[in-house]
C-alpha cells in the first residue's frame, strides 16, 4: 500500500513537471509557422555543414585522381553555391529565433503580470512583495533562458545528431557502433551528474530568492532600522543571506 502511494506521488510529480513543460512550450504555439521555418533553416544549415566533408572526400577520391578540370570547376561552383545558401539560411534562422524567443518571453511576462493582478490582496498578505519580485527575477529568467538558449540548442542538437549518425553509418558501420557505445556510456552516468547539477541549481535559486527578499525588506524598512539603531544587526543578517 505504501509503495503504491509512493509510486502515485512520483507519477503525479512527473505529470506536474510535464504540465509545466507543456505550459512553457504553449507560449510558442502562436508562432508555429515561424517555428516551422526555423526548423527548415536549421535542417538546411545542418545538411550543408555535414555535406561539406563529403564534398571534400569526393574531391580527393575522384576529382583529384582523375585530374578533370571541368568537373573541378563544377565542383567548386556547387560548393560555393551550397555555402552561400547556408549563409542565407543561417541569417533567416537567426531572425526566426529572435521572433520566437522575444515574443514568447513577452507573452510569458504579460501572462504572469496578468495572473498576479487577479490574485488580489489575499495573496500578497501571505506572500511578501520581495518574494514575488524575486520570483519574477529568477523563475521568469529561467524560462527566458529556455526560450533563448535551451530550445534552439535542442532543435539544433536533435537535427544535427540525426543527420550526423546517418552520414556516419554510410561511411563506417564499425566506427558508428563505437561512437554510439560512447554515447551510451555517457548516458549511463550523465543523468546522475545532471541531477546533482539540478539540485545545486535549485538551491542557488532558492538562496537568490531569499537574498532578494531580504534586500527588499532592508531597503523598505531602512528608516525603522536607523530609528532603532539596528544597522549592525540588519547588516549582519544581510551578509548572512549574501
Amino acid at each position: 500500500m505504501d509503495s503504491h502511494v509512493v509510486e502515485s506521488k512520483k507519477k503525479s510529480k512527473k505529470t506536474t513537471l510535464l504540465q509545466v513543460y507543456m505550459w512553457a512550450v504553449s507560449f510558442m504555439y502562436p508562432y508555429k509557422w515561424v517555428l516551422s521555418l526555423l526548423i527548415i533553416c536549421v535542417l538546411v544549415e545542418t545538411g550543408v555543414t555535414i555535406a561539406i566533408p563529403k564534398f571534400i572526400q569526393y574531391f580527393t577520391d575522384t576529382i583529384l585522381i582523375s585530374g578533370d578540370v571541368e568537373q573541378f570547376k563544377i565542383f567548386i561552383g556547387i560548393l560555393i553555391g551550397a555555402v552561400t545558401v547556408m549563409i542565407l539560411f543561417v541569417a533567416w534562422r537567426n531572425i526566426c529565433e529572435r521572433i520566437v524567443q522575444e515574443k514568447a518571453c513577452r507573452d510569458l511576462q504579460y501572462s504572469i503580470y496578468a495572473h498576479l493582478r487577479t490574485l488580489g490582496f489575499a495573496y500578497f498578505e501571505k506572500h511578501p512583495i520581495g518574494e514575488s519580485l524575486s520570483l519574477m527575477n529568477s523563475e521568469v529568467a529561467s524560462l527566458q533562458d529556455f526560450y533563448r538558449r535551451m530550445f534552439p540548442w535542442m532543435i539544433n542538437g536533435l537535427l544535427f545528431s540525426v543527420l550526423a549518425i546517418t552520414l556516419m553509418m554510410t561511411l563506417s558501420v564499425k566506427l558508428s557502433i563505437v561512437m554510439l557505445l560512447g554515447f551510451l556510456f555517457y548516458y549511463i552516468f550523465g543523468p546522475y551528474l545532471d541531477k546533482q547539477g539540478s539540485l545545486y541549481a535549485k538551491k542557488l535559486s532558492d538562496d537568490r530568492i531569499a537574498f532578494n527578499q531580504k534586500t527588499y525588506e532592508s531597503i523598505a524598512s531602512i528608516q525603522d532600522i536607523r530609528a532603532n539603531g539596528a544597522q549592525k544587526w540588519d547588516l549582519a543578517l544581510f551578509m548572512k543571506y549574501l
